[in-house]
C-alpha cells in the first residue's frame, strides 16, 4: 500500500444470487470510520470484481441514520485493464460523523452477484 494511507476495510469478497427484490449488504458497525467530520480526508477503494451489485459509501451524523451515498456509486471494475478503480479522490467536504461502505444487488432473479474490493484512506487531502 502507498505510503501515507491507512487501511479502511481490507481485502474482502462477497457473492450471492440476486433475488427480486434487490437486498443490501452493508458493512458492520465495528468497521465503520467514526469521527471524520474532517473534509480533509480522500477515500480511495481498489476493486477487482464488481458483477451484478453496486457499491456505495454511505455517510451519517449519527449511527441511526439518515444515512447519505457520498460521492459517485461504483458499478464496475476500471475498464484499463489494471484490475483497480478509485474513485475520483475528492475530497467531499460532506463527510459526517460515520462512513460505512453499502453492496446493493441487482434484481435478476436466480443471477450471481460478486464483489472484490478494499478501501483506504489519506488525511490532509490527496
Amino acid at each position: 500500500m502507498q505510503s501515507g494511507y491507512f487501511l479502511w476495510q481490507p481485502w474482502i469478497t462477497l457473492s450471492g444470487i440476486q433475488e427480486n427484490p434487490a437486498y443490501s449488504i452493508i458493512q458492520s458497525q465495528e468497521h465503520w470510520l467514526d469521527g471524520v467530520g474532517d473534509p480533509a480526508i480522500t477515500i480511495y477503494v481498489d476493486c477487482l470484481a464488481l458483477t451484478g451489485c453496486t457499491l456505495f459509501v454511505e455517510t451519517s451524523i449519527t449511527p441511526e441514520g439518515p444515512w447519505e451515498t457520498v460521492g459517485d456509486a461504483i458499478t464496475s471494475p476500471d475498464s484499463s485493464g489494471s484490475g483497480i478503480v478509485a474513485t475520483d479522490a475528492v475530497d467531499y467536504g460532506q463527510f459526517s460523523r460515520y462512513l460505512r461502505w453499502k453492496i446493493t444487488t441487482g434484481n435478476s432473479g436466480g443471477t450471481s452477484w460478486e464483489a472484490c474490493f478494499r478501501f483506504k484512506y489519506k488525511l490532509g487531502g490527496r
